[in-house]
């Protein structure tokens, strides 16, 4: 009977298991030898009830995987646009105030300022790797950038802040439609030593001008000179850095004949990691990621305007095996 399934799989290939399927049968297996054991010892100590204390354990660990995923699983996403690379995730969920020296020749020196440090209005943030003194003035958790009205009551004095405001909005429930927090700051800056003002700026993710059509348009980093030094200040997504790249090769987006509705997103990228002496082409598409180190390179989503970028999801769960396991402990029970 095996060799005949075998010769039958041989001539309808159609019907043969992806690679990722592949995978997850094999630790349907690997969960359900466990199983297996775990009921022997059951049995052994548990006679006729056996099934139920496993069929329980395995609920029981199903409940522990979600606990130890929601206290250790991390995602962020990684944009890359044809022809270049990137070698870090933003956290759509929380922000940092990035102050960038880009003086050295060979490396930019960032120093940032999380959000949690931003959310107080007045809070005075000092610290010596910064170049200067920040005071938030106001900061909201989500916003949209419009024209002032007249007469109105504008904080920022310095930048491209000085004409726009920040309209807030109320926080994003995060499942309707996708929508992601855009948080602003007015930040007032002042010199270290002599207290002097250095202006007071308007640092937004949020882009100006954007409609359900457009994407609008992103307030550039603010550059402010400090003993004959410049640096540029923003505020953007929380950014996690790895030791290797991405390059992306090639982005295709296809589509069923005669339609615009998707078939295939998939990205052709370019793995280099000289620490492990790694450099190879992977292609990802939906439902087919990139494993490396630990991580989950999912293909997410692409750049809509251009069509030229692509958005991987990296997810870390090092819980990912657990629920497998669960299940077929419950099966087994």
């Amino acid at each position: 009977s095996v060799g005949a399934l075998a010769l039958w799989l041989f001539i309808n290939p159609e019907v043969r298991l992806d690679d990722s399927g592949l995978r997850i049968l094999w630790q349907l297996i690997k969960g359900t030898l466990a199983g297996v054991v775990l009921l022997v010892g059951c049995v052994l100590a548990f006679k006729r009830r056996a099934g139920i204390v496993l069929l329980h354990g395995g609920v029981a660990l199903m409940m522990f995987s979600e606990l130890w995923t929601g206290l250790t699983a991390t995602e962020g996403n990684m944009t890359i646009f044809e022809g270049q690379s990137s070698s870090y995730t933003y956290d759509l969920r929380s922000t940092e105030l990035a102050i960038v020296d880009k003086s050295p020749a060979d490396v930019d020196r960032v120093t940032v300022v999380p959000d949690q440090l931003l959310r107080d209005s007045g809070t005075a943030i000092s610290h010596p790797d910064l170049p200067f003194n920040i005071e938030v003035v106001e900061f909201f958790i989500n916003s949209r950038l419009r024209d002032p009205e007249s007469g109105e009551a504008n904080p920022a004095d310095s930048g491209a802040g000085e004409h726009v405001v920040v309209e807030p909005l109320d926080t994003s429930a995060g499942v309707a439609g996708g929508e992601v927090d855009q948080p602003s700051v007015y930040v007032h800056l002042s010199h270290k030593q002599s207290g002097d003002p250095l202006g007071t700026y308007l640092l937004s993710t949020a882009a100006y001008g954007a409609t359900s059509a457009t994407q609008g348009v992103y307030l550039p980093a603010e550059t402010v000179a400090v003993d004959g030094k410049s640096y540029d200040v923003s505020l953007r997504f929380a950014r996690k850095y790895r030791d290797y790249r991405l390059s992306l090769v090639d982005f295709r987006f296809d589509r069923y004949v005669a339609t615009n509705k998707p078939k295939n997103y998939s990205s052709l990228v370019r793995l280099q990691d000289a620490e492990r002496n790694v450099d190879r082409d992977v292609l990802i598409w939906m439902n087919n990621p990139l494993r490396y180190r630990g991580e989950t390179f999912y293909q997410a989503d692409y750049d809509a305007e251009t069509e030229q970028a692509t958005v991987l999801q990296v997810v870390s769960n090092p819980g990912w095996m657990i629920p497998y396991v669960a299940c077929m402990l419950a099966a087994t029970g």
